[in-house]
């Protein structure tokens, strides 16, 4: 709100914080569409989680080449956990 007044532009959600609905969203399309089809279909979105953080594009290739589930998932906890994450956060 305060940097509204000032004119200025929110600051986005922390990266922990936008792992947590990434998570969620991948979630639900699991439910929707079964675990192989929402891999694809959630590569699309998660470009979008990324956006704006240093370090996305190299986050997007490697996402956009992943087979699995569970290295989905481990790129997704590096990305926005990891020292990447850290130094965003400071």
């Amino acid at each position: 709100i305060l940097a509204g007044q000032r004119g200025e532009d929110p600051p986005g959600p922390a990266p922990a914080e936008r792992l947590v609905v990434a998570r969620r969203h991948l979630g639900y399309f699991i439910d929707c569409f079964g675990e192989h089809k929402a891999l694809f279909h959630m590569r699309k979105h998660l470009c979008w989680y990324s956006r704006g953080l240093p370090g996305a594009a190299t986050f997007r290739a490697a996402i956009n080449r992943v087979q699995c589930m569970e290295e989905l998932l481990r790129r997704l906890d590096s990305f926005f956990l990891g020292d990447a994450a850290a130094e965003r956060s400071a």
